[in-house]
């Protein structure tokens, strides 16, 4: 199964949009759909979810962010490249509920080689 490339192209547009409340719908659409992407769409949105996720500033969205990307590790085709950007966050600047989505990735995917150096 596919979301194919229009609805791909539309959740892109609204992860990457001004609107707070267009990039949390687009992240729990993400959650709704996760079991209709292949691999290639995976990569596409963990990738950018993950881009998304370092530089947001509106809480709630990152937590939907944080927590979409928990939802696609289900599907086996998230690979720890695709959440590199994830280590730039402070993890003391989560709330809970993003900070055990954040632990749970990086207890999963963390590459020392792909973190930035401690204290940093």
């Amino acid at each position: 199964m596919t979301v194919g490339n229009s609805n791909l192209l539309s959740l892109v547009r609204n992860l990457s949009s001004f609107s707070p409340e267009l990039r949390e719908e687009a992240a729990e659409t993400i959650c709704d759909w996760v079991w209709s992407f292949n691999q290639h769409e995976v990569g596409v949105v963990a990738s950018l979810l993950s881009v998304a996720a370092a530089v947001e500033s509106v809480p709630n969205c990152r937590e939907s962010e944080l927590n979409a990307l928990g939802e696609l590790t289900q599907t086996g085709f998230v690979e720890a490249e695709f959440l590199a950007p994830l280590w730039d966050i402070d993890r003391k600047e989560l709330c809970r509920s993003a900070g055990d989505h954040f632990d749970h990735l990086a207890g999963e995917y963390l590459i020392p080689d792909l973190a930035p150096p401690p204290g940093q």
